[in-house]
């Protein structure tokens, strides 16, 4: 049935003909709505020492009480470039119970304990640290107080919001429910280049939390067509893609919004069914 289905409407899509430029997908994701923990959809675990177990339940990923000393983030490592000039963000579907805040950190710094991070192909980073009370973004790694580090009080305990950290060669922003909270220029030290990294990444904060959706920007892929990841662009792609439209599993990092604007549509349908015309 759906093999018969997909053919169905790759006849009524080829017929209506394409009417919108195909886009990039440059989008990476985790859905706790499919059940499953981070690592099974793509991402890595690193974990400094054991934490208490994440679990998924009711459409949200659970983390904490997480402990002051030990980490637990979950990374991607990308193998192709990512560059700030492009544009690039980190969004989570992200409700805090509790995170600590440390604003003297061994006397050089301050520290949350939820995080938000990106990193260009170069290794320029930029972490955005979303406390109880309290929302900064770093681009160094002593974190001073100030205006290399800027923060603002916000009452994230208690509340879900989504936050969205970007960055490009202006600086980088951090945005909750799409408004702008603050703004940095984007600094010079080098980390780990192109990695998207959530959670808890600092051995100074500790939080609780649910996560109900996460995503990120990708590198192209060098063929948009190949929605498997397999190596190779061909029906098992476009059946994987459909399965995925309709509300299914979708691949290991995959999305239906697949024109990358933010809303699962027959856009994304229209922009498949182009790239899986044209030969990579």
């Amino acid at each position: 049935m759906r093999w018969q289905y997909s053919s169905l409407a790759l006849f009524f899509v080829l017929a209506s003909g394409a009417s919108r430029a195909l886009a990039q997908p440059g989008v990476y994701v985790y859905d706790p709505a499919r059940g499953t923990l981070p690592t099974d959809q793509g991402w890595s675990l690193a974990e400094s020492a054991p934490e208490p177990a994440p679990t998924v339940s009711g459409g949200a990923l659970h983390t904490g009480p997480t402990n002051i000393g030990p980490r637990q983030f979950w990374y991607t490592q990308f193998s192709r470039p990512l560059h700030f000039a492009d544009g690039i963000f980190i969004e989570a579907d992200l409700h805090i119970v509790q995170s600590t805040y440390d604003p003297v950190s061994g006397g050089v710094g301050q520290r949350a304990g939820y995080y938000l991070a990106l990193s260009d192909n170069s290794g320029r980073y930029v972490f955005a640290g979303i406390a109880g009370s309290l929302l900064f973004l770093t681009a160094t790694n002593i974190a001073p107080v100030g205006a290399s580090c800027p923060s603002i009080s916000f009452p994230a305990a208690g509340a879900r919001h989504v936050y969205r950290l970007q960055a490009d060669e202006s600086g980088a922003r951090l945005l909750v429910d799409g408004v702008q909270k603050l703004f940095m220029p984007l600094g010079t030290e080098l980390n780990v280049p192109n990695r998207p990294i959530f959670s808890d990444l600092s051995v100074d904060g500790a939080h609780t939390a649910h996560l109900y959706g996460l995503k990120t920007s990708a590198p192209p892929p060098l063929c948009p067509a190949d929605f498997d990841a397999d190596g190779s662009a061909d029906f098992f792609d476009y059946d994987a893609f459909v399965t995925c439209f309709e509300g299914g599993a979708c691949p290991p990092g995959a999305s239906a919004d697949f024109d990358g604007d933010g809303s699962v549509d027959f856009f994304d349908y229209d922009a498949f069914v182009a790239a899986f015309e044209s030969p990579c």
